[in-house]
């Protein structure tokens, strides 16, 4: 079974999300790495050796402008891998992928800020089969707009026994295995925004873990919800895997 994780204390919704709007102003998402996210430093602020990771190109150094970023950013006494802003647009969904271009050295967390009820973490295990989710025969040729549409019910139906569902709460850290083929899903109206933080393991990222990510998060149960729809577009590429 998947393990997630989260910390014993939360951060500051309103001060996040008040400074991702001075990061956008200084370069938006669609302009950021993959068009969907903000690398937040200067190059001098991340390890070497990450200087010229695809995660951080560009740089926006809107780090400098934004104050409660930068005390999480300076929090954590551990070298710095990447530490940016995550968009996943309404109604939309990632492929399933795995993390393992991250390094073999670093630790991934995140902080959904801008996140709802319909928002949510699915973590594979090694019965998933991309094929399944071709419930109807269709190949994902999609709709007449060569959109996929997926809902809650049709997930059940592909995906039972195959995933584990978790709602991550807004303001809290969590951690699990990005390792693992894994997706996010964003049923909702609105957009969704997280901060992932990367971190090259010592023992003082050890200790803190151990101390502060003391929260398990249940996996909650795949129910039938109707009005839960999202894009599924990306499972044309079926699963993603970077090492």
């Amino acid at each position: 079974m998947a393990e997630v994780l989260r910390t014993d204390f939360p951060y500051h919704l309103q001060g996040m999300t008040n400074e991702a709007r001075i990061a956008r102003s200084v370069l938006d998402f669609d302009r950021g790495p993959y068009g969907n996210c903000i690398s937040l430093p200067r190059p001098d602020q991340v390890s070497e050796e990450f200087r010229e990771h695809r995660n951080n190109i560009p740089f926006s150094g809107a780090l400098d402008q934004c104050p409660y970023l930068q005390s999480i950013f300076h929090s954590f006494q551990a070298p710095k891998a990447s530490f940016r802003l995550l968009r996943r647009g309404p109604k939309a969904a990632y492929s399933f992928h795995d993390d393992v271009d991250k390094g073999p050295q670093v630790v991934r967390f995140q902080i959904p800020f801008v996140t709802s009820e319909q928002a949510f973490l699915l973590i594979a295990n090694d019965s998933l089969d991309i094929g399944r989710f071709d419930t109807n025969g269709s190949g994902f040729v999609g709709d007449g707009n060569g959109d996929i549409w997926f809902d809650m019910r049709s997930l059940q139906q592909a995906a039972a026994g195959a995933v584990e569902l978790f709602y991550l709460d807004a303001g809290y850290l969590h951690f699990f295995d990005t390792n693992q083929i894994h997706t996010l899903i964003n049923a909702a109206c609105e957009e969704r925004i997280t901060l992932s933080i990367d971190l090259i393991i010592n023992d003082w990222l050890r200790d803190w873990m151990q101390i502060h990510l003391t929260k398990k998060v249940p996996p909650s149960p795949i129910n039938e919800s109707p009005g839960t729809t999202w894009k599924w577009n990306s499972l044309r590429y079926g699963i993603i895997r970077s090492g």
